[in-house]
């Protein structure tokens, strides 16, 4: 695999992943896109405004959706990429450098480490994990590879949201010691659909993965898995974690010195394992 440092691999995250920075003049990076959909096609459309990306492969268990994000790549860039519906064709490719992970969330972790183990940088969609086991596995697993992970959560590119949190890092309110998000939506009723065949285009089982199997239901896919358990996590994975994201951004272990002032704050806040 050719050599890829994290200063050339650098992932900023706006409406989608906005930069895969070469180090040098003329250098292109090796790219795959696993999941073309939503957020997927929004990081193709991103990524086919760069001349610095070959585009290697469109992955997706839904074998129209893979077609239709290479179409969308030929269309904006005039490169032809491959289409395969199982991403460990991906990871075997050792010309592909990086990854845009955008499956549905029973994915990000599973694939984000097998990606990792296969020496691939990681771009990959929130929430990153399940749980929390999830998540530090996937550190471990880029650790251990000496590749560069990251999550996206878009807010993190938020002129005015980065601006507030560095006030409030400042100290311009003083010590923060506690922070609550709160995200407040009506969403519409999807009906109660029964079991069926899945689509001849869908490779069930393959879209499944690691969750245990069901029987497929239309509410699944291609577009509201994540309002059930196996699959997401509800709200709370999809708006709520930008949410919690900010409310958690200061960090209180920021803080740590000038709490440090205060013992029993500190022990009550240790107690909580808000800080260390």
């Amino acid at each position: 695999m050719q050599t890829l440092t994290r200063r050339r691999f650098a992932l900023a995250t706006l409406a989608a992943p906005a930069l895969l920075k070469a180090q040098n003049e003329g250098d292109k990076i090796n790219l795959a896109f696993i999941g073309p959909g939503g957020m997927g096609t929004n990081h193709i459309k991103t990524m086919c405004q760069r001349d610095d990306v070959i585009f290697s492969f469109v992955c997706d268990a839904d074998s129209k959706r893979a077609e239709a994000g290479a179409k969308l790549i030929q269309e904006l860039s005039g490169q032809t990429p491959k289409v395969v519906t199982d991403m460990r064709r991906v990871f075997e490719d050792k010309s592909v450098q990086a990854v845009l992970m955008a499956t549905p969330d029973h994915w990000h972790a599973p694939g984000a480490i097998l990606a990792a183990q296969a020496g691939k940088h990681v771009y990959v969609e929130k929430p990153c994990s399940h749980n929390l086991r999830e998540g530090r596995l996937m550190i471990e697993a880029a650790a251990h590879n000496k590749v560069c992970m990251q999550v996206g959560t878009q807010s993190r590119s938020t002129a005015s949201v980065a601006a507030i949190i560095e006030k409030l890092r400042s100290g311009i309110i003083g010590d923060v010691l506690v922070a609550k998000a709160w995200n407040s939506q009506l969403r519409k009723n999807h009906g109660h659909q029964p079991e069926s065949e899945p689509p001849p285009e869908l490779d069930y089982d393959l879209w499944l993965g690691p969750v245990p199997k069901v029987p497929f239901k239309k509410t699944y896919h291609p577009a509201h898995w994540r309002w059930f358990h196996h699959f997401g996590a509800g709200d709370f994975g999809n708006d709520g974690v930008h949410d919690i994201d900010i409310a958690r951004w200061p960090n209180l272990a920021d803080f740590h010195g000038r709490i440090g002032q205060r013992p029993a704050v500190l022990k009550v806040m240790r107690d909580e394992g808000l800080v260390r």
